[in-house]
């Protein structure tokens, strides 16, 4: 089962297409598989869409694709022989499942829509094995990809724990180890659970969606983009994974882009000429800027003379032509030789420009005074300083090499500088923030005092007393073993809740709601496990001084059959459990506010049904042996504990006052909750 969905994903399916027609050879084949309406489970929302259009974007890729929904057992097991055949002639083959996955003592399972699973044993018989999916792809001649969006909670937990004590039901799926040349891409990482998302599509599905027909992606980037994309949008609560190895060679579902081929380098000037640098290309402008408007033919000749094939030579022959044709001048001094300064100015920076060469030679390690535009002579002197330790002329002027060199220098610096002064204030800034957050903290405690005196529990007081546990003849009907041999048992008074936890008195003490139903503050919280509980516990003592705790489990039966001089009815509370539960067929598939259905002869609501209840007890597979006196049984399986009175999930049978059932403590579905007990002061 999936967290986060608005609706739970326990799936269903409808063939789509005959599975009898013939399959056509193609070198790319799919199978896509979307399974929604699950017969013995409530509907998913998503695989439906998903499976379409994952389906829908294949087929663009130029798949051979073969559909198939709400598949029972029968039909993807004949669907997934004649796709075998397909993909062995074929040199890629994809499979894309939606719907109900589950692992069971490290194996995976595709759970088809008519699968029931009862018991444990049921797996092998009701399902289809997450090898054989592997196997249908492995004769491809080239990629192998199996794409499972399925790894949700499993929604036959309870009543699979119920016949192998040994065998272990995990959350999602287990890992596995695919064969060369196949990936096995899951949605969550082994033993995480995937969401459903309250879209058209899966968040999984969405990023697969988006990036599957991107062009040139290679096949283990996409799946690395997909991870990325759902990382994202589940706030890093999802991680998908993907199984299995490629050779070097790259893999592509889209067509592969090329590089484009180099260019050819053209030469590098006309034949004859002379690349100039940087420094002669300003040094010949500045030049040609002093004598273009001359009216001595000799100073354009000068210009053609010291340039020869320069930037200005057509110009500068045709004004040379014009002067000749002209009256004769007198001659003129020759042209004065380009200086440094006057190379400088031909740059034309601006004083923002300045400041960043001033920062430049700062960062260089020499000082050019204050840093404000303005070119004096202790920044002159720092250039100078700057050049010589380069070997070049000390002129104390910028040439364009020069000016390059410490503008780019100067924007580090100035980045840096920036950089350093947002730090120092987003230190002020996280000083001012800590000091509204304590201000903030204090009110919020005091608030939460207040809300606390408002919320506290409701606790009924249970005289103590003799009664027999378990199950009986003549009392009790359909009795397991693990509820034998009825014993009686001695109880010392206590209190117990007369509601199971809320999600409002949960969230009053951690902060956060883990519940699937969320959005309802007096029913009972649920996807909590015995561990979560105990953390609870030591919140709840904290916040109130008080000793709660869970119930024992011998506590627990003793207050549902009513106590000492009560009739000892089947449910708790009478004979007819749809008075006095919440169960399968009146839930519509969801927990209710605490205290709607009628309580028992202590007052006591809810015992049966609406949540499975945690107690202290350590399992054991019967009562032999067990304490006579009421307290906690602490030795047998203790990484597993007992809960009672079943739940909304559930058929009647599980709601009986003496019927037990046990889970890892480390394990947290919707269907688990508790009530607490507290003990008595003198």
């Amino acid at each position: 089962m999936t967290e986060g969905s608005k609706y739970p994903r326990f799936a269903a399916l409808v063939v789509l297409l005959a599975l009898s027609a013939p399959v056509l050879a193609a070198e790319r084949v799919a199978l896509v598989i979307g399974n929604a309406q699950y017969a013995h489970a409530p509907r998913l929302a998503n695989p439906l869409n998903d499976a379409a259009d994952v389906g829908a974007a294949l087929t663009r890729l130029g798949f051979a694709v073969t559909k198939l929904e709400n598949a029972n057992q029968g039909e993807l097991r004949q669907g997934l022989l004649a796709f075998t055949r397909a993909a062995s002639a074929a040199e890629v083959a994809v499979v894309f499942y939606a719907g109900h996955g589950i692992e069971v003592d490290q194996r995976n399972f595709l759970v088809p829509v008519d699968a029931r699973l009862s018991s444990d044993q049921d797996v092998e018989f009701e399902t289809v094995p997450l090898k054989l999916v592997m196997r249908s792809v492995a004769r491809a001649s080239g990629l192998r990809l199996v794409i499972l969006d399925a790894c949700r909670e499993n929604p036959f937990a309870v009543s699979m724990q119920r016949a192998g004590a040994t065998r272990s039901i995990g959350r999602g799926l287990a890992r596995v180890e695919p064969a060369a040349e196949t990936l096995v891409a899951y949605a969550a990482k082994e033993e995480t659970l995937a969401y459903d998302g309250e879209g058209r599509n899966s968040p999984y599905s969405t990023a697969l969606l988006k990036h599957l027909e991107e062009p040139g992606l290679e096949v283990g980037l996409l799946f690395r983009k997909v991870r990325d994309a759902v990382l994202t949008a589940t706030g890093g609560r999802q991680e998908p994974f993907v199984y299995g190895s490629l050779s070097s060679r790259g893999v592509y579902l889209t067509a592969r882009i090329e590089p484009a081929p180099a260019p050819v380098p053209g030469p590098v000037s006309e034949p004859g000429s002379t690349r100039l640098t940087a420094e002669q290309l300003a040094t010949e402008r500045v030049f040609w800027e002093s004598v273009k408007d001359s009216g001595n033919p000799t100073d354009i000749q000068a210009y053609l003379d010291r340039f020869p094939g320069g930037n200005y030579e057509v110009l500068a022959r045709s004004r040379l032509q014009a002067l000749q044709g002209s009256e004769a001048l007198p001659a003129a001094p020759e042209a004065p030789e380009i200086t440094a300064e006057a190379l400088e100015d031909g740059l034309h920076l601006t004083r923002e420009e300045h400041l960043l060469v001033q920062l430049g030679l700062l960062a260089a390690g020499f000082d050019p005074g204050p840093a404000d535009g303005l070119i004096g002579e202790k920044t002159r002197a720092a250039l100078s300083q700057w050049q010589a330790s380069r070997g070049e002329p000390a002129t104390g002027y910028l040439g364009v090499e020069s000016a390059k060199l410490l503008l780019v220098a100067g924007k580090q610096q100035a980045a840096r500088q920036a950089a350093e002064v947002e730090r120092l204030r987003r230190e002020q800034e996280a000083r001012q923030r800590a000091q509204r957050e304590a201000q903030e903290q204090a009110r919020r405690d005091a608030e939460e005092r207040r809300k606390w005196e408002r919320l506290g529990p409701v606790m009924v007081r249970v005289e103590g007393g003799r009664f027999v546990m378990g199950c009986k003849s003549g009392r009790d009907r359909n009795c397991d073993d693990d509820e034998k041999p009825a014993h009686w048992v001695r109880v010392a008074s206590f209190e117990i809740g007369k509601y199971e936890v809320t999600q409002e008195l949960w969230e009053t003490v951690t902060g956060d709601n883990p519940s699937k139903f969320a959005g309802c503050a007096q029913c009972p919280v649920e996807r909590v496990s015995w561990d979560d509980v105990q953390e609870f516990l030591r919140g709840l003592n904290d916040l109130t001084g008080d000793q709660y705790r869970l119930p024992t489990e011998a506590e627990w039966e003793y207050a549902a059959r009513g106590g000492r001089e009560s009739r000892d009815y089947e449910y708790a509370g009478g004979d007819e459990v749809g008075s006095v539960g919440w169960y399968k067929d009146n839930s519509g598939d969801r927990t209710h506010p605490a205290g709607m259905k009628r309580a028992n002869e202590l007052g006591l609501h809810d015992m049966s049904g609406n949540v499975w209840e945690w107690v202290q007890d350590c399992w054991n597979d019967s009562y032999a042996g067990a304490p006579a006196d009421g307290r906690a049984w602490e030795g047998g399986d203790c990484g597993r504990r007992v809960v009672r009175g079943g739940s909304w999930f559930n058929g009647p049978r599980s709601l009986r006052s003496a019927y037990r059932v046990r889970y890892s403590t480390g394990v947290s579905s919707i269907s688990l909750g508790f009530r607490i007990a507290r003990v008595l002061t003198p």
